[in-house]
């Protein structure tokens, strides 16, 4: 096992200021990698090194001191591992003293070690799954497909199920907590199972390849990510989350992730948190659609209508609400007559009138499109509205 100097230097330290005699912290080949005592750090221990090879405490008498180049008097004892021996602590000082509370030292020791593996360990299974994540999202040919199926099955996770890609983005400091934090939370939720597959992608971003039942029960995507929200909203702020289409193929995973971070943009623009692709199925769909043929379709009635705000919101509202006046005036929180006086401006700019013309409110629902995905949101109403 590699000792790492760092971390027993710290519990040399910590506990040589609970019971006030040194402590050295010596390896399997007989090194100090630890001391209370700087200075012997890096220097060979012969009693430590016998104590290792013979998996036995060694004690040694203040008068046996002498025998034994740079070994002073006290206990060595061995300290292990979930049974393996990782090395020996040495305890200077008198041997009647000492041997009282050298099995304490040991139980501490072995206890540090344990806490800080599991958390080596967590870390590096965290590793593992962002690598994977990243073969899964970058995968090309036969070959990375071969590459990630082998590490699914390292890592215990079936692809040939149906699957949801939930995006998770969120406010992040540089450390890392958070994430940490943040996949604990999410795997406390009572609707996340053993098979749905969470990891760190980027700062601030989480993923989960979400798994689901042969028969998906009505709104079961909507009802984990809030119940992910729930779990994680006291723990950072500006929380969004994305939830992909369906897929049962590995090499269509990547299509999924595009999806979530679309479906996050557009929430980041609406101020809501929660948000799936059957809601954006249109606004997607156009947006994967050239912008320069948008607007070689609705550029003329784009441009006439580009220093309102308000018209835009208005065109917005109509759509969203199927041209019904009344129903537009309460989304916009205006009164009936003032939709009336903006939709005749409208059809005055654009030519457009949606409310007796078909294809003019198809027009409108593309217009509608349009400013939410490339205008809403942005500085340019301000910026016209000063010039």
């Amino acid at each position: 096992m590699f000792l790492d100097q760092k971390m027993f230097q710290q519990l040399a330290e910590k506990i040589i200021e609970n019971v006030g005699y040194n402590i050295n912290i010596i390896d399997t080949e007989g090194i100090i990698i630890a001391s209370g005592d700087e200075k012997r750090i890096g220097k060979y221990h012969a009693i430590g090194h016998k104590a290792a090879l013979e998996e036995r405490r060694i004690d040694i008498h203040q008068a046996e001191e002498g025998l034994y180049s740079d070994v002073k008097f006290g206990v060595n004892q061995p300290f292990y591992y979930k049974g393996d021996l990782v090395g020996i602590i040495g305890i200077t000082g008198s041997v009647h003293e000492t041997s009282d509370f050298v099995k304490v030292v040991k139980t501490m020791i072995e206890l540090m070690v344990e806490q800080e593996m599991l958390k080596e360990n967590i870390y590096h299974r965290q590793s593992n799954k962002s690598y994977f994540a990243n073969l899964i999202f970058n995968l090309k040919g036969e070959e990375d497909e071969i590459v990630v199926l082998t590490w699914a099955q390292r890592l215990g996770y079936r692809l040939d199920i149906a699957r949801a890609v939930l995006l998770i983005s969120f406010d992040e400091t540089y450390n890392g907590e958070i994430s940490a934090m943040m996949l604990n939370q999410i795997k406390n939720s009572s609707l996340h199972k053993k098979e749905d597959f969470s990891a760190v992608l980027s700062m601030g971003k989480l993923l989960i390849l979400k798994s689901l039942p042969t028969k998906i029960p009505e709104n079961y995507l909507k009802n984990y990510a809030a119940d992910i929200y729930n779990c994680v909203r006291n723990v950072t702020t500006n929380i969004f989350i994305g939830i992909s289409s369906v897929y049962n193929d590995v090499k269509k995973y990547k299509n999924g992730f595009e999806e979530s971070l679309f479906i996050i943009n557009q929430l980041k623009k609406e101020q809501k948190n929660i948000g799936i692709i059957d809601d954006y199925l249109i606004e997607y769909l156009l947006f994967n659609i050239p912008k320069g043929l948008m607007e070689h379709y609705i550029g003329e009635s784009i441009e006439k209508l580009g220093q309102s705000k308000e018209l835009f919101e208005t065109i917005e509202g109509l759509t969203d609400c199927g041209m019904n006046l009344v129903e537009t005036a309460k989304y916009l929180y205006v009164h009936r007559n003032t939709v009336i006086f903006r939709l005749g401006k409208i059809k005055k700019l654009t030519k457009l009138d949606p409310v007796r013309n078909i294809l003019d409110r198809h027009l409108f629902q593309l217009i509608t499109i349009y400013y939410r995905l490339y205008m809403k949101g942005s500085n340019q109403f301000d910026a016209l509205s000063r010039t």
